[in-house]
């Protein structure tokens, strides 16, 4: 389905507004980073959410599972806060729903994940699938553990004609 010309305007400019900003604190001098915290920047990253999701379009409530993959850009400095990934995701509902992107993630706080994934939705209503570009934005709180960490996250996508919002708990492990 061709998008128009506004909407992928508004998509790039909500992606570079999205990211610019919320990397304002990992840049700034004050924000002290510590080595330890992240030993493990530059690792793959095996993720796992699960949770309620609500298609607001529908007005249905469903499960929420979601998978990604990352790669942390460096051990070190500014780009130590930064990976890019791989995710799938389904809602489960009475009808299918799928997702798959492509994520940026910025680690603004040593806590904070925020995640900007452009990517592609499907989905079976009746007989029939349709698909739609998508985005996908979700803020994960991390709470770290020796080999893994885990947290709540909660998540947003939209296409032309549809929303969905989900909430869950992540958990995720490097490889």
């Amino acid at each position: 389905m061709q998008q128009s010309p506004i909407f992928r305007l508004k998509t790039i400019a909500l992606a570079a507004l999205f990211s610019s900003l919320l990397s304002l604190p990992a840049m700034a001098e004050e924000d002290v980073h510590n080595d330890a915290d992240h030993a493990h920047a530059a690792e793959i990253e095996l993720g796992l959410s699960l949770g309620y999701a609500y298609l607001k379009e529908e007005d249905k409530h469903g499960t929420s599972i979601h998978l990604h993959i990352n790669k942390g850009l460096a051990d070190e400095g500014l780009m130590s806060r930064v990976s890019i990934g791989l995710g799938v995701e389904t809602i489960i509902t009475d009808e299918q729903h799928y997702a798959a992107m492509v994520s940026v993630n910025i680690q603004p706080w040593d806590n904070l994940i925020l995640s900007y994934a452009p990517g592609i939705e499907w989905a079976k209503h009746h007989t029939s699938w349709a698909s739609e570009y998508a985005n996908h934005f979700e803020a994960t709180y991390i709470i770290e553990n020796k080999d893994f960490h885990f947290g709540p996250v909660i998540g947003y996508s939209s296409t032309r004609d549809a929303q969905h919002f989900t909430a869950g708990i992540h958990f995720a492990m490097p490889l």
